[in-house]
């Protein structure tokens, strides 16, 4: 299984959370249709 887990180099504060670390799976199935559904989206 391919980790989807991104640890960034030093931890930011956001939204009152301190983030080390992005979980990118919910890209894992992500089609190129989507994309262009969504990029017109406001």
């Amino acid at each position: 299984m391919i980790d989807f887990i991104v640890k960034l180099s030093k931890t930011y504060e956001f939204e009152g959370a301190r983030i080390s670390e992005i979980d990118l799976s919910g890209l894992e199935n992500l089609t190129a249709e989507d994309v262009i559904k969504n990029s017109y989206k406001q």
